[in-house]
């Protein structure tokens, strides 16, 4: 994990998925299972109120890095 992203590569390393949100409070990505956790701050919110946290799903052929450049260029974060 970095950050709000998560990352898994394919067993034959030519794909990598990801998840990222912009406010996050944790990832999980250490069990045996190759799932993905990623837990959002959605912050208290009052009955009726609404909230719009952005993410996104990536799904790319290439390296972890190139995710990782990716998610760095769709949510500003420095290098």
């Amino acid at each position: 994990a970095f950050g709000g992203l998560i990352v898994r590569e394919s067993t034959d390393g030519k794909w990598v998925t990801g998840i990222a949100w912009e406010r996050f409070l944790s990832a999980q990505g250490h069990n045996p299972w190759e799932c993905m956790h990623l837990s959002v701050r959605v912050g208290p919110l009052a009955p009726n109120d609404e909230r719009t946290i952005n993410g996104r799903i990536y799904l790319i052929e290439g390296r972890k890095e190139d995710l990782l450049k990716r998610y760095r260029k769709d949510f500003g974060v420095g290098n």
